[in-house]
């Protein structure tokens, strides 16, 4: 358990066999974002906030996105938040991609309905 920043290398030198990130939206969707409080009362040698938690549940992540999920020696699980962001970006430019084509579009259709309202 961790609370923080966390880096990890980046640099493209120590990478090999890199793949796109395919169908983000579709992963995206497939999670759920929870608000939730921990048992604190059942689990007070792990020091949790009784305040309302914001998060993901690892298990539910694990179905989506299993290379995200740490699984510790007792079989509790835990999510690396930051490897979730690369989903993120792609699933914003896959939607992004989206809007632009719906613009496209859009804009055919007010130009015919001008010429249609012209004649």
């Amino acid at each position: 358990l961790a609370t923080g920043t966390i880096t990890s290398s980046s640099d493209l030198r120590y990478k090999q066999n890199i793949l796109s990130i395919n169908n983000p939206l579709q992963k995206i969707n497939a999670m759920r974002g929870v608000y939730y409080q921990y048992k604190t009362k059942e689990f007070p040698s792990e020091g949790f906030s009784d305040k309302q938690q914001v998060g993901v549940i690892a298990q539910e992540v694990e179905t989506v996105l299993p290379e995200v999920v740490l699984t510790d020696k007792n079989g509790f699980k835990s999510v690396d938040y930051s490897k979730i962001v690369p989903l993120l970006i792609e699933g914003i430019k896959e939607q992004q991609k989206q809007l632009d084509e719906q613009k496209s579009i859009n804009k055919m259709l007010l130009e015919r309905i001008e010429k249609l309202e012209n004649k």
